[in-house]
C-alpha cells in the first residue's frame, strides 16, 4: 500500500447526545450560526455552533421519523404518522404542523418562502414557510419493489428536485408542481423486480 501522510489533524472540537436514531436516519443541519438535531424519541436541540453549548431543546410530544430541516426560520421534521412539524429556530416554540400522506423519512427542506417534504408513498409537497398550507403535491407511482428509503430533495432557483425509485430525476417548478423535465439516471435491469 502507499504511504498515505495526512496534511491536516483534526480535533474533535465538541459533541452532543440527542438521543437514539434507529431505526432512521437523522442528519443535523446548520443555518451558520447554530446546529441543529434530533432523536427518535421527539427530542430537538439547537447548539451553538462555536461551543457545541445548548441553546434550547424541545420535546416535540411525538416519535420523529426525520429531520433536521432549516430555512426560512424555521426547524422542520417529521413523524411516523406523516405529520410534518415545524418550530422557530430562535426559541424552539411550534409554528405550525401539517399532514402529508405518509410517513416521512428524509429531512424536509425550506428556502424561497416555501417548505418541501416528501412522504414515503411517493408524493412531494410543496407548503408556504409562513403558514404550512401546503400549495401542490406531486404524486408518483412507485415500483412494485422498493428500498424503504427515499432520496433527499433539492430547491434550487424555481425548481424542486427529486430523485425517485426506478431511477429517474425530476424537477418541478416551484409555481404549480408541474415538471419542468425528467431524466433517467440508472436504468433497471434483470427479468424480474428482485
Amino acid at each position: 500500500l502507499v504511504e498515505f501522510k495526512p496534511s491536516i489533524a483534526l480535533v474533535k472540537a465538541w459533541d452532543a447526545n440527542i438521543g437514539a436514531g434507529s431505526p432512521f436516519v437523522f442528519s443535523p443541519d446548520t443555518d451558520g450560526q447554530a446546529v441543529y438535531a434530533a432523536g427518535r424519541e421527539g427530542k430537538v436541540v439547537k447548539l451553538d455552533l462555536a461551543s457545541g453549548r445548548e441553546v434550547w431543546r424541545i420535546d416535540a410530544g411525538q416519535p420523529l421519523s426525520a429531520g433536521v430541516g432549516i430555512g426560512e426560520g424555521l426547524v422542520l421534521v417529521g413523524t411516523p404518522k406523516g405529520l410534518l412539524l415545524a418550530f422557530n429556530s430562535g426559541d424552539g416554540s411550534p409554528a405550525w404542523s401539517a399532514r402529508l400522506s405518509g410517513e416521512i423519512l428524509t429531512p424536509p427542506i425550506a428556502g424561497n418562502g416555501v417548505v418541501v417534504a416528501r412522504s414515503n408513498d411517493g408524493k412531494v409537497f410543496l407548503l408556504e414557510s409562513a403558514t404550512g398550507k401546503q400549495r401542490w403535491s406531486y404524486n408518483r407511482t412507485l415500483p412494485v419493489l422498493t428500498l424503504r428509503e427515499q432520496g433527499h430533495l433539492m430547491l434550487a432557483g424555481n425548481a424542486v428536485f427529486a430523485g425517485h425509485a426506478g431511477g429517474k430525476l425530476t424537477a418541478l417548478a416551484l409555481n404549480n408542481g408541474a415538471p419542468l423535465w425528467e431524466a433517467n439516471v440508472a436504468l433497471p435491469r434483470g427479468a424480474t423486480e428482485l
